[in-house]
């Protein structure tokens, strides 16, 4: 998509934060004209940009904030098409459609984003404790945190279900945890660690704590 600055108003002045100016005489050259346009302007904002993202609306808004661009976007997804784009497995198993809603901060080059949901309108036919029906919430937040200059940590949390946490570095992930029922949720020092702690599969079979 092309992006439109405007640098003159409707006078032919120069716009907030644009400044033009003339090199001035040219030895021998002055049949050439040449000059300088600088976008000094450091803020940014965008209201109410609509478009279509993942099978639903998409609505925008943008604004700068003490050094920081802040992106708050919100919508409507259709699950399908987010298992689609991740590359999910089991996609089949989901259905419907639910409202959402993101916070984004951007600076230097580097976002920080929450997306939250209640999936309200998704179904899901996976077996417990990861069933659902479409009238029923489950809170989704999926967040995303730089660690430092190479580093960033996702953190994946559904209601009291399930929880993850993931450290990705320069060589990929570092450390990783997931957590199902009242699994211990912590990163390990090292590696991936998988921990459950339910009371019961759909199967009706009592399980164990399990740490991987």
């Amino acid at each position: 998509h092309a992006l439109l600055v405007p640098i003159r108003d409707e006078a032919g002045g120069a716009m907030p934060g644009v400044e033009i100016t003339d090199c001035g005489p040219k030895i021998g050259l002055n049949g050439i004209d040449n000059g300088r346009l600088a976008l000094t302007e450091k803020s940014v904002s965008a209201q109410e940009i609509s478009g279509q993202v993942f099978g639903g609306p998409l609505k925008v808004q943008v604004r700068s904030v003490d050094g920081q661009v802040v992106v708050q976007a919100g919508g409507r997804a259709n699950v399908g098409e987010v298992a689609s784009h991740f590359a999910l497995p089991a996609k089949e198993r989901l259905d419907g459609t639910a409202a959402w809603k993101s916070d984004i901060s951007i600076r230097r080059r580097n976002a920080d984003f929450v997306v939250e949901s209640d999936l309200v309108g998704v179904s899901s036919r996976f077996p417990e404790p990861l069933a659902k029906n479409a009238a029923e919430p489950l809170a989704l937040r999926v967040e995303r945190t730089a660690l430092d200059a190479e580093r960033e940590q996702y953190r994946v949390a559904l209601a009291r279900v399930a929880n993850g946490t993931l450290v990705n570095g320069p060589k990929g992930i570092e450390r990783a945890v997931v957590a199902l029922g009242e699994g211990d949720a912590r990163l390990p020092e090292k590696g991936i660690a998988v921990r459950i702690a339910l009371p019961k599969l759909a199967t009706g079979v009592s399980i164990p704590t399990v740490d991987v």
